[in-house]
C-alpha cells in the first residue's frame, strides 16, 4: 500500500507541474542531514542552522544536549554515541553561539556545518594522500627487493 500511495503522490505532483527533477537519483537518508545523491555529491537535506557537536560523554542523552540549548528550538540527528548534528531554525547562528558561550561544555567540540564539511574534506584529502604515499612506498620496497633478488641470483649464478 505504501508504494501505491507513493506512486499516486508522485503522479499528482507530476500532473500539477511540480518539479520532480530535483528529486531524481536522490535517496532520503532517515536520521541523517544528508540526502544520498546517486549521480553526484551528496547534499545537505536538512533545512535550518546545523551545528556538529562532538566529543561529549557517551553517557549524554538527548535531553542533556537539548538542555544546553533550552532557549532554542532544536532537534538532534545522532551520528554515534559521542557526536550529533543539532538542527536549529534558520538564522539561529548568533543565538547558538550565545547559548554555547554561557555553558560549561568541557571538551565538547561545536562547529557550524559549513566548517565541519570543510574539516571532513580536509581529512578525506589527508587520508587519500596517506594511502597514495603508502602505496608508493610499498611499490618502491617491492622494486628494491626485486632488484636485490636479481643481483643475488646473478652473484650466485
Amino acid at each position: 500500500y505504501d508504494a501505491y500511495v507513493t506512486g499516486v503522490a508522485f503522479l499528482g505532483m507530476e500532473a500539477s507541474g511540480q518539479a520532480l527533477e530535483t528529486l531524481r537519483n536522490t535517496c532520503y537518508m532517515m536520521r541523517s542531514i544528508f540526502a544520498l545523491r546517486l549521480d553526484g555529491e551528496d547534499e545537505v537535506f536538512e533545512k535550518g542552522c546545523v551545528w556538529h557537536l562532538s566529543d561529549f560523554p557517551a553517557e549524554f542523552a538527548t535531553s542533556d544536549i537539548l538542555g544546553l540549548f533550552s532557549a532554542l528550538k532544536c532537534h538532534l540527528r545522532w551520528i554515534n554515541d559521542t557526536s550529533a548534528f543539532a538542527v536549529f531554525p534558520d538564522g539561529s547562528d548568533d543565538a547558538v553561539r550565545s547559548a554555547l558561550a554561557g555553558k560549561p561544555i568541557g571538551e565538547m567540540g561545536t562547529v557550524p556545518l559549513a566548517k565541519y564539511l570543510e574539516m571532513e574534506k580536509e581529512r578525506e584529502k589527508e587520508a587519500k594522500e596517506k594511502a597514495e604515499r603508502e602505496i608508493r612506498e610499498a611499490a618502491e620496497r617491492a622494486a628494491e627487493k626485486a632488484t636485490a633478488e636479481k643481483t643475488e641470483k646473478k652473484e650466485i649464478g
